[in-house]
């Protein structure tokens, strides 16, 4: 009976060992995808500040175009 038993509990701990295993790949693979989120969203908020400084620097350009054409009609 001996032999049986330490086979059932090797089979266990290799059972464990297993489920271990399998538990941490889950894991690193969320971990994972969370990074890869984090990641993605930060590089959309530089994208969307990037075109918001651009935005904004066409919009200086029109306003002194438009005061520049104003001056001209009025000159």
């Amino acid at each position: 009976m001996h032999p049986k038993r330490s086979l059932s509990q090797n089979g266990d701990e290799e059972d464990k060992n297993h489920d271990d295993y399998l538990s941490n790949v889950i894991s690193h693979s969320k971990m994972l995808k969370e990074e890869e989120h984090t990641r993605r969203l930060e590089m959309a908020e530089e994208e969307h500040a990037i075109k918001l400084a651009i935005y904004n620097e066409k919009l200086k350009c029109a306003i002194l175009e438009r005061e520049i054409l104003e001056l001209k009609k009025s000159a």
